[in-house]
This record gives structure tokens, C-alpha cells and sequence, in this order.
């Protein structure tokens, strides 16, 4: 297979895959509680990316990684991935899910800033423009619960959190063990989560469909998918690679669409505003020289991914 259409290949499935996880995340919630099924799903996961880096000859974490890797583990797993779990369990729609998970590049160019990073003038303006498009998305009145859509940017902050801390704290040499040893630690204290909040019964059947969405996040989502993006970052330019950040959200929304999601004149408006901020963001930070990371640390994690 030729480089170019390996490329192409693996973009396919950043973009159509991760875009798609909003939608299965729902058909999941719907029949089984949020918490304890993401933690299995990111539990599995995290298994089979751990044993395939092994077999890469990848070293094992040592203590020191693994409490780092369960710092970031429960930023980006447990507080961004279950936000949006738990929000769409109860009702929240995909579609706005996503485009809130759409600004984790925003608040990564603003946290940066805690962390020496410098904010070019086109990121600022993309800050200003995203961060009115979520502002039409939390506004009460806007369709379904603002503290929904509130819990949900709450995460997506403790996401870009964990996104910048993975690139300074330690963590194992090569993607996929550093990734698997991130959803591993993350998925057993979303599971201890789910436990304590009352998630410890399943229902007597899981519909094929909720099935199927699951093991679509944990093959497709978050194997696959991971796969094909850390092996963009070797080949393709970041600025390239960071494009679906705004492609996603445009395929979860259309997906929540055709699935009876009511998608009004104000999310195209905030959806618009959202993509548009996102857009001057990463390309105003691709431009932007980067702060030297340690040298054991992993490659950089997936942003945005539910």
C-alpha cells in the first residue's frame, strides 16, 4: 500500500470514527449505566493497547509512570470521557455534546498559558469566537438542561488539562503502552465511580444495539482509531492531523440529525462559531514554537475523544 493512500486511509478513520463515538456513546447509555460500561470499554482497550505495545517491545511503565499515567488517566477518561457519558445518559443530545468537546483546543491555548506557553493575537480571536459559540450552547434556553451542557465543558477543561500534563510528566516510551496505561488506570476508577453511584446493577438484557455501539467504541474508537492517528503524527504534519478537531463534531452532528436529533438555527450558529475559533486556534499553535517534553515522555495524547 502506497504512503499517500495509507494516509488517506488513516484519516478516513480519525475522521469518521471519532466523529461517530458521540452517536455510539448514546445508543450505549441508553440501556446500560454510563460510568461502569465506559470504564470497561476503556479497561479492554487499554488492555489490548498495553499487550500490543509489549509485543512492540515497548517497556513496561515503571511506578513513576504509572501514577502518572493515572493523573492523566482520570483527567482525560474520567472526567472528559465520563462527562460526556453521564450528560448523554440523561439527555443530553450527541450533536451538542460533541461541539462542546470541540473546544478542548480553546481551553488547551488557555491553560498554556499557565504552563509558559505563549497565545499568538489569531488565537486569541479564536478564543473569543469559540468561546461565544459555547456560550449559545450553556445559555439557558437553549434546548435541553445548560448544567448538562456545563458538566460537560467542566470535563472538556479537565481534558485539555490532562492533554498538557501528558507532555511533561513521565510517562512510557511509544504510544501505544503510554495510551494503554492511561485508559486502564482511568477506566478502573470510572468503574469504582460507577459502583458507588449505584451502577453495580445491569440490566437483565443488553439490546443488540447497545451492544454492538460498545464494542464499536472499544475496537473502532479506541483502538483503531489510535492507532491510525499516533501513526499520523509520525507522517503528517500536527497541523494537518489536528484538522479533526473540527471535522468531528460536523459528522457527530449530522449523525444525531438523521437520528431524530433537533438541531436548531442557534447550534448551526454556535457550530459555526465553535469550528471557526477551533480552526484559528490550532493553526495559530501549530505556529507556535513548543516547549521542550520530557524525554520518556509518550506521544501526544488524543484530544477530544469521548
Amino acid at each position: 500500500m502506497s504512503l499517500r493512500l495509507r494516509t488517506l486511509l488513516a484519516f478516513l478513520v480519525v475522521y469518521l470514527v471519532w466523529g461517530s463515538t458521540y452517536f455510539a456513546v448514546r445508543l450505549v447509555v441508553a440501556d446500560v449505566p454510563p460510568l461502569v460500561s465506559l470504564g470497561a470499554r476503556f479497561v479492554v482497550a487499554g488492555l489490548v493497547l498495553a499487550a500490543f505495545g509489549h509485543l512492540r517491545g515497548e517497556a513496561t511503565p515503571t511506578g513513576r509512570q504509572w501514577r502518572s499515567a493515572a493523573i492523566i488517566g482520570v483527567l482525560l477518561f474520567v472526567c472528559g470521557s465520563g462527562s460526556i457519558a453521564w450528560a448523554q445518559s440523561n439527555g443530553l443530545p450527541s450533536g451538542t455534546a460533541a461541539l462542546l468537546v470541540a473546544t478542548v483546543p480553546l481551553w488547551m491555548t488557555l491553560l498554556g498559558r499557565g504552563f509558559g506557553e505563549r497565545t499568538p493575537t489569531m488565537a486569541w480571536g479564536g478564543l473569543v469566537l469559540g468561546f461565544a459559540g459555547t456560550a449559545l450552547l450553556v445559555r439557558p434556553g437553549s434546548g435541553g438542561a445548560p448544567w448538562l451542557a456545563a458538566v460537560v465543558v467542566l470535563g472538556a477543561i479537565g481534558w485539555a488539562l490532562g492533554s498538557l500534563l501528558a507532555r511533561r510528566m513521565a510517562l512510557p516510551r511509544g504510544g501505544s503502552m503510554a495510551a494503554g496505561a492511561q485508559m486502564l488506570t482511568g477506566g478502573v476508577v470510572l468503574i469504582v465511580v460507577g459502583v458507588v453511584r449505584g451502577e453495580l446493577a445491569m440490566p437483565a438484557t443488553i439490546t443488540a444495539p447497545a451492544f454492538l455501539a460498545w464494542a464499536y467504541l472499544v475496537v473502532f474508537g479506541s483502538v483503531l482509531a489510535f492507532r491510525a492517528y499516533a501513526w499520523l503524527l509520525q507522517h503528517v504534519a500536527p497541523a494537518k492531523v489536528g484538522t479533526y478537531a473540527y471535522v468531528n463534531p460536523v459528522i457527530a452532528v449530522a449523525l444525531g440529525g438523521l437520528a431524530g436529533e433537533s438541531i436548531s438555527a442557534a447550534t448551526g450558529w454556535a457550530m459555526a462559531l465553535v469550528l471557526t475559533g477551533v480552526a484559528c486556534t490550532v493553526a495559530a499553535r501549530a505556529a507556535t514554537p513548543r516547549i521542550a517534553v520530557p524525554t520518556d515522555a509518550s506521544s501526544p495524547p488524543v484530544l477530544g475523544k469521548p
